[in-house]
């Protein structure tokens, strides 16, 4: 598994462990719960694969078949979505 592809996984289960106006309680709710943790990490896991594969297939990808570079630009784009709602730009 690359590093963009586990950040992609990581992303994944933080969004089901802690879901919008959740906070902090929902993620510690989240962690004690061995069973929900690794239902959550097989799911990301199947949800980032099956992300990836939507772009591969896409007619205008411009990546090809390279998965980590693909990988890479998925997390380019959260990163900078992050920023821009971090400094009030919105989505």
């Amino acid at each position: 598994m690359s590093s963009a592809f586990k950040q992609l996984v990581f992303h994944r289960i933080a969004t089901q462990a802690i879901p919008p106006g959740g906070g902090v309680g929902a993620g510690i709710a989240f962690l004690l719960d061995a069973e929900r943790v690794k239902a959550s990490a097989k799911d990301a896991t199947v949800w980032v694969n099956a992300a990836i594969d939507a772009v591969i297939s896409a007619p205008d990808n411009p990546y090809g078949t390279d998965r980590e570079k693909i990988a890479e630009e998925l997390v380019r784009r959260i990163d900078a979505r992050k920023k821009a709602k971090a400094i009030g730009g919105g989505e």
